[in-house]
């Protein structure tokens, strides 16, 4: 199914070792957070660059957390449901332009909430 989303102000740390290192990266970015009680994450790769971000809320001062800011790109997503541990994963990943290539350079967006 195609969604359109629009720009999404986050937090994030960049995983050193990619993809394969998401889940440290999530780590470090959730201790950063006072809780993660409705927050929603999202996984993004972004020329070659794989970052864990969290939505930005009113209250945050990233600064103090010591966490880049960035928006990620509003836009056409493609979205599907996967189950995860009895929650559901949603995955946009971004629609594919005119010449076949990703949109936005954004190779990936997973997006979750706790």
């Amino acid at each position: 199914m195609l969604v359109t989303l629009v720009d999404i102000p986050v937090m994030f740390v960049v995983s050193p070792r990619g993809p394969q290192g998401a889940g440290e990266a999530f780590d470090r970015l959730e201790a950063r957070l006072p809780s993660l009680k409705g927050r929603k994450f999202y996984g993004t790769l972004v020329n070659g660059e794989y970052r864990a971000c969290v939505a930005l809320e009113a209250q945050d001062s990233p600064a103090a957390m010591g966490l880049d800011t960035w928006i990620i790109p509003g836009g056409v997503y493609a979205r599907r449901k996967l189950p995860l541990a009895g929650q559901c994963l949603r995955v946009p990943v971004p629609a594919r332009s005119a010449c076949g290539g990703p949109r936005y350079g954004l190779s990936s967006a997973h997006v979750w909430s706790r």
